[in-house]
């Protein structure tokens, strides 16, 4: 049960390549307009997914506020480096986890193609309308195989953290973690299956 989707299943023999899976990850960087630059941040974005899931206990409120932009500057450079973040720069204020969490945000939503990619959009859309729950899960397995493998990764390590973070809202509110794993769900499930 560590992997229900299937995410860590390396896609069938013969499969081509999308043009996202064929594009090397450039240098993680933001745009001079402020935004993320769509062509790359997909390493940076699982850094940060990677950082926020080993936080998540001990940081509260995580995904409940979007940072400006220029604040995720402030931990761009730090995340381009690896997920390892400095104890004491968190407790200083000098890396703010909020800032970590809308880097992913913005990453999802100002990528060239979403997270889910364009061509797998209808097959992972009729998966989720299915009604029976195992029905669905046996549809998404299916399906997800065929992801690019740093996607399937980037979507690996956010669902690792949205269980972590759910958890953590659990344990404060005591509100039930399915109740923070749906309104997560009503965040990232649009930025990964954008048109």
């Amino acid at each position: 049960a560590n992997d229900p989707l299937g995410l860590a299943t390396p896609p069938p023999a013969g499969h081509a390549a999308s043009a996202s899976a064929q594009q090397k990850d450039s240098p993680a960087r933001l745009t001079s307009g402020g935004s993320i630059d769509p062509g790359s941040g997909h390493r940076v974005a699982l850094h940060a997914a990677q950082f926020l899931t080993e936080i998540a206990a001990e940081t509260r409120g995580l995904f409940e506020e979007v940072r400006p932009v220029a604040e995720v500057k402030g931990v761009w450079d730090v995340l381009a480096q690896g997920p390892e973040v400095p104890r004491s720069a968190i407790l200083s204020g000098a890396f703010n986890p909020h800032a970590a969490a809308s880097l992913i945000v913005y990453h999802l939503r100002d990528s060239a193609e979403p997270l889910c990619t364009n061509a797998l959009r209808p097959d992972i859309l009729a998966a989720a309308q299915m009604a029976e729950s195992a029905e669905r899960l046996s549809a998404l397995r299916a399906v997800l195989p065929h992801l690019p493998e740093h996607t399937r990764t980037l979507l690996a390590a956010i669902c690792q953290m949205v269980a972590a973070v759910a958890h953590e809202h659990d344990s404060c509110y005591k509100d039930g973690v399915l109740t923070r794993q749906a309104a997560l769900a009503q965040l990232f499930g649009p930025l990964m299956l954008r048109p």
